[in-house]
């Protein structure tokens, strides 16, 4: 398969969405009681003015090619990455946000650095400097966030809380069907590898996720973790997928834009 810039922007924003997460087990806990605790928790960084978060993600790799020849070459790769990112509310549904992400793939390390404002996502990577016009749902789907993602309890088909000297630490399993819905805007990108006649199946894992909620009724840290296999034209990927997210601030934060945002080259996806 060939890999454009394009191509190459949307196996990114694909890779980095499709994250998620695990933590200990404790004692089976009441649902309403634990879920609307999350639900709380999730509605002081939906209702908060601005909030500033820093992320640490690790993914396992595993790329399976068969060409019905000897034994399927297998390839392991591990991705690790730190990410710091702002999001700030400057009007009635309008935001701005700002990212910074190292990672590092193979002893290859990536830098890249994001801004949305005004209906433009704008990305430094690779050396090129391209912006696109999108919504802010759609900036955060390209950036890869979904961390903050509030899901139907429906959704949970095990619940566990712990009382600790922290907070309380809360953990749902989720269903593997209803993993689609919490990162479909990655999926929907997939639209790019069948442009050209490839093929692309995928499949997931039950998503395990952890919030730890202080007595302030905030979140402290979210953690996820899920598998997910992907089948483009024969070609399967498999991906062990971890994110730990930690709430620095909440509110009073104030976003400066980039100084160099005319140097950026408008592309389409």
């Amino acid at each position: 398969m060939k890999f454009t810039l394009k191509k190459y922007l949307v196996f990114f924003c694909v890779v980095f969405g499709l994250l998620g997460n695990a933590a200990a087990y404790a004692e089976p806990a009441e649902r309403s009681t634990a879920y609307q605790l999350y639900l709380e928790a999730a509605e002081t960084l939906t209702q908060a003015d601005s909030y500033l978060m820093a992320m640490d993600m690790a993914m396992l790799i595993s790329i399976i090619i068969d060409i019905g020849i000897g034994d399927p070459f297998v390839l392991d790769m591990e991705s690790e990455s730190e990410i710091i990112m702002a999001i700030q509310l400057v009007g009635e549904d309008e935001f701005i946000m700002f990212m910074e992400m190292v990672t590092v793939t193979m002893d290859e390390e990536v830098e890249i650095t994001a801004y949305f404002a005004d209906g433009w996502f704008y990305m430094d990577t690779l050396g090129q400097k391209i912006k696109m016009e999108m919504s802010f749902n759609e900036a955060m789907a390209q950036a890869g966030v979904n961390g903050i993602t509030v899901f139907e309890e429906e959704h949970i088909y095990e619940y566990f809380v712990e009382e600790t000297e922290y907070g309380t630490l809360i953990t749902f399993i989720i269903q593997s069907d209803a993993v689609y819905e919490l990162i479909g805007s990655q999926m929907d990108l997939f639209e790019e590898f069948t442009e050209d006649g490839y093929e692309a199946e995928f499949s997931f894992s039950d998503m395990e996720y952890t919030a730890l909620i202080g007595e302030d009724g905030k979140f402290v840290y979210i953690i996820m973790q899920f598998a997910v296999e992907m089948d483009v034209d024969g070609i399967i990927m498999v991906m062990d997928s971890f994110i730990h997210i930690d709430i620095i601030q909440v509110g009073g934060i104030e976003i400066e834009p980039p100084g160099d945002l005319d140097e950026y080259l408008e592309i389409k996806l």
